[in-house]
Parts: C-alpha cells; sequence; structure tokens
C-alpha cells in the first residue's frame, strides 16, 4: 500500500510519496488478490485489511484525518488472468476488497482490475519521474522500460503521435507525449515458470525453463 500527497502550485499539481507499507512479516492468510480466487470472501479481511489497518496507524500518529484519505485499490496481471475464465471470482475479490476498505473507515475511491496498456504508461511514467523526464524547463530525454511482473511483462517508450491503439497520449506538466504502451499476459516470471512445469514433466526436463 502506498500513500500519496498532492501539492498544487501554479496550477500545476505534483505528487509525492508519503508513506508506503508491505508486511513484514505478512500475518496468516495474507497474500496477493489472485491468491483468493478459491475463497474470494477472504480477499479483504486477509488481503486488505493489513494494509489499511497500517494506514490507520500512520494517519493517527501524523494527525491526518481518516475522512481525507480516499484509498484506491488497483490490481493488476494476476487478476487480468483470473478475468480470463473466471471474472465472477474477479467481481467477488473486489467486492470483498472494497467492503474491507470501508469497514476500516475509509471511503473507497477506484477499486478495479487495470488495464495491461494502463499498467505500463504508469510503470514508465514513474520511471521517468524518477531520472527527472518531467521537469519544467528540463531536457532530459524519456526513457523506455521493460518491466517484468509476476503474471505479465511490460514495455512502454515515448513515440511520434500515431492511431495506434498501443499509443497513448498524455500530458504531463504541460508537455505532450505518445507513450507506446504494451502488456504481455502470461510472460511475468511465475507465470512463466508455471506454464514449463507440464512441458517439463513430458520431456524429462530438457526443455529449456525461464
Amino acid at each position: 500500500l502506498y500513500l500519496y500527497k498532492n501539492d498544487s502550485a501554479d496550477g500545476r499539481v505534483k505528487v509525492s510519496s508519503a508513506y508506503s507499507i508491505d508486511p513484514d512479516p505478512a500475518p496468516a492468510g495474507y497474500g496477493p488478490l489472485a491468491s483468493y480466487v478459491s475463497h474470494p470472501e477472504d480477499a479483504g479481511p486477509l488481503g486488505i485489511r493489513p494494509l489499511v489497518d497500517g494506514l490507520k496507524s500512520y494517519l493517527a500518529s501524523n494527525s491526518i484525518p481518516e475522512r481525507d484519505v480516499p484509498v484506491d485499490l488497483v490490481a493488476t496481471a494476476g487478476m487480468r488472468e483470473i478475468n480470463l475464465n473466471n471474472p465472477s471470482a474477479v467481481e467477488k475479490i473486489s467486492a470483498s476488497a472494497k467492503s474491507a476498505i470501508a469497514g476500516a473507515g475509509f471511503t473507497p475511491g477506484s477499486v478495479g482490475t487495470l488495464s495491461g496498456r494502463r499498467e505500463a504508461l504508469y510503470s514508465w511514467t514513474d520511471v521517468n519521474e524518477k531520472q527527472g523526464t518531467f521537469v519544467l524547463g528540463g531536457d532530459t530525454k524519456a526513457r523506455g522500460t521493460v518491466e517484468i511482473g509476476g503474471a505479465s511483462s511490460q514495455v512502454a517508450f515515448s513515440t511520434e503521435p500515431t492511431d495506434s491503439p498501443n499509443v497513448i497520449k498524455v500530458a504531463i506538466n504541460g508537455k505532450d507525449y505518445s507513450v507506446f504502451s504494451m502488456s504481455f499476459l502470461g510472460l511475468g516470471r511465475n507465470s512463466a515458470r508455471r506454464d514449463t512445469i507440464p512441458a517439463q514433466a513430458a520431456t524429462d526436463g530438457s526443455c529449456c525453463s525461464p
């Protein structure tokens, strides 16, 4: 879970990281949302509640009212994989997560699964923000990104404007960018290894493994 702070000045918005939490050690039953596919009702109590409870403690220690902090939940490729064959499980997992957010006293914001193109775009934006690409008056060239996650891989880079469905147009700090953005579902490190196990068994382990 990540908490971000928005600062506005001269009509522009600056977003900075304020707090993050990843339970360590993880409490019993805690895991990624996709791990609750067979018991979606536990996604909220076991997967989300430990995160928002940690956020509650941080806000209380910094005298920040919970009502001022809407909580968005954005699932990624693991949930996109489930949605291919079991969309009802995705809906139930999302509903359980949303209920946990509200039950902790927060206002649920956007709760759902991010498209692959948006995931690639957001990774590209994060990398280029960190390297100073978007600084006003700067001349740092945008970098392309290749990201390998658990259930998908993403590629994104700035390109010329085009009508391609894989190019997303965004404006950042008053400058327009056309970003080629694509995600490859199933080519994440966990999914790729999982899918090679049957092939290894069928070939006595002689196949290539990622």
